[in-house]
């Protein structure tokens, strides 16, 4: 018999519907499963007591903690009326309050609980209620936190609390030492980065320095082989010294960011403080920040390492510029330092103008990880590595601040007994040119970079020497050990052989020629090139370089 089209499509129907609320129930009681098992792991990691009750204030749930604290079980606890584990006062004071839960502070006297040997151990006890989606009150789940910690055991801590309170201890020192780990984290990879750009900017640094001495050059060439209007003569001097300048600023860059040790020598400060502000100069600049100078001339050469005060400096002057360009469309900061004699020690001011530190906040601006920057602006390690460096220089640094006033750090750093007071008090002497009379010499130029070459051809003709040059390294050796130069004016980097290489060649071959080498380079802070020049004490040109100095080495040169 056939089956109605239409009761078929109903009988689909009906098992479709009851798919669906089976598939519901199975849902529902599958989330359930997931949240009683959810809530169980909370209360397990949970470092305190906890217990759940129901309507009637008997127990339903516990954590292994309070059966521990009071002694029992948990499948003892649970089933018991909450009432039971307490002392009669405490007791009362439970059952008068029940009209007013849900309490969510904690009550005004602790809770006297029973254990199970009798003893007495006092906790403050928290509630929250446990609510449905229509506000129906269906218990509480309570946690006991320690009041008393001294049990009546003869004033010893009660070992099952002190175990809590060591596994909270551990917990809170554990988010402490996450929370350092991942600061660490992120300063090893901006060290990382930091590192990786110290290594990228020897070789940019050396082609931008190439660059910028044949700008400079060829525009003082200009200059000194032609007639020209004084303001076509302007400009041009005006192109040479901003070359010269450019150059400067890689310098700078390629000392601070070297990764080298710590190395103490006598140095000035007014030099220092000067190179900072340059490497700061166009970021001022564009925020209006004026920088005011007042230096000491009486100030002594300092005992220190150059490049670690640099640092310090310049970290405080980033500081300066962040605090005011976020608050203000312009600012002042004022760098001042005196000697102060009788105390035998220099003292610097870096005061600015920008927002006040919050008095709250001038005992940890020194601490690690300190900061009121956003996470990407800064680390907290500026200061507290400026104040260790400071130390170890035998100094001391504070900072002080007020409302509208801004905020001042002062720096104190001992003058050293050891130097002379010559070399301490320097005097300014006038440096006056030597005027030797000029020699033809045979130059030969080794370089792989032809605008360099074309410079020196053109340049040093101009003044009678005779100048030969080869772009490859490898035609060098056989040129220089052939030929009979006055000098070799020879690039340091080079494709194939590098100038040291070409040297250490030459040196084994002709002693008397090696000494003819003047070195030119426009990486003067690489680790090989630094070496080189320690074991090998020669003149050097240090691109960009302006034509009078590659004159004065070439005037000084034997011949």
């Amino acid at each position: 018999m056939k089956r109605n089209h239409r009761e078929l499509k109903l009988k689909d129907g009906e098992d479709l519907i009851n798919a669906y609320f089976r598939s519901r129930r199975k849902s529902t009681a599958h989330r359930q499963w997931e949240t009683n098992r959810k809530f169980q792991v909370l209360m397990e990691v949970c470092p305190y007591p906890v217990f759940v009750l129901d309507e009637e204030n008997r127990i339903t749930d516990c954590n292994h903690l309070s059966a521990e604290c009071l002694g029992y079980s948990q499948e003892e606890l649970i089933g018991k009326p909450f009432a039971h584990l307490l002392r009669p006062k405490s007791k009362e004071l439970f059952t008068a309050g029940l009209p007013h839960l849900p309490w969510r502070g904690r009550p005004g006297e602790p809770f006297q609980f029973v254990m199970k040997g009798g003893e007495t151990l006092s906790f403050d006890v928290q509630w929250y209620p446990i609510h449905d989606e229509m506000k129906t009150n269906h218990g509480f789940v309570c946690t006991l936190h320690e009041s008393d910690p001294c049990s009546p055991r003869k004033g010893k801590k009660h070992e099952p609390w002190n175990h809590l309170a060591n596994w909270a201890g551990m917990i809170d020192d554990l988010k402490k030492t996450r929370q350092l780990l991942q600061e660490t984290r992120l300063q090893l990879i901006r060290s990382e980065k930091l590192a990786l750009f110290g290594q990228l900017i020897s070789g940019v640094a050396h082609e931008l320095n190439n660059l910028l001495t044949s700008i400079c050059g060829f525009s003082q060439l200009i200059v000194t082989r032609h007639q020209l209007s004084p303001s076509v003569h302007k400009d041009l001097m005006k192109i040479a010294d901003e070359a010269q300048r450019a150059g400067g600023i890689i310098h700078n860059l390629q000392k601070f960011g070297r990764d080298r040790s710590a190395t103490k020598s006598s140095v000035q400060l007014r030099s220092i403080i000067d190179r900072t502000i340059e490497l700061m100069e166009y970021t001022l600049r564009v925020n209006n920040i004026h920088v005011e100078k007042k230096y000491d001339p009486q100030v002594p050469f300092l005992y220190g390492d150059n490049y670690q005060l640099q640092q310090v400096f310049l970290n405080i002057l980033q500081n300066a510029e962040y605090a005011i360009a976020s608050t203000r469309r312009s600012g002042l900061i004022r760098i001042t330092f005196r000697l102060m004699a009788k105390e035998k020690k220099v003292r610097i001011f870096f005061c600015n103008n920008g927002p006040h530190i919050p008095t709250g906040n001038l005992d940890k601006i020194f601490k690690p990880f300190f900061t009121t920057k956003p996470e990407d602006k800064g680390t907290g390690l500026g200061l507290f590595i400026s104040s260790a460096i400071i130390k170890d220089h035998g100094g001391t640094i504070h900072v002080r601040s007020k409302k509208g006033k801004g905020v001042a750090f002062m720096i104190d750093l001992p003058v050293p007994d050891d130097l002379s007071a010559k070399a301490l008090f320097p005097e300014p002497v006038e440096v006056r040119p030597v005027v030797k009379p000029v020699s033809r010499k045979r130059i030969l130029v080794v370089d792989d970079e032809m605008s360099i070459v074309e410079l020196m051809e053109k340049a040093l003709s101009s003044r009678g020497h005779t100048v030969d040059y080869v772009l490859r390294s490898e035609e060098a050796l056989e040129k220089i050990i052939k030929g009979n130069y006055d000098v070799i004016l020879c690039d340091i980097k080079m494709p194939g052989m590098s100038g040291p290489a070409i040297y250490h060649a030459v040196k084994k071959l002709d002693m008397e020629k090696a000494q003819k080498f003047i070195f030119c380079t426009g990486d003067t802070m690489g680790e090989a090139t630094l070496n080189f020049f320690r074991q090998h004490p020669l003149p050097t040109l240090e691109k960009p370089f302006r034509l009078e100095a590659v004159f004065e080495l070439i005037d000084a040169a034997g011949g």
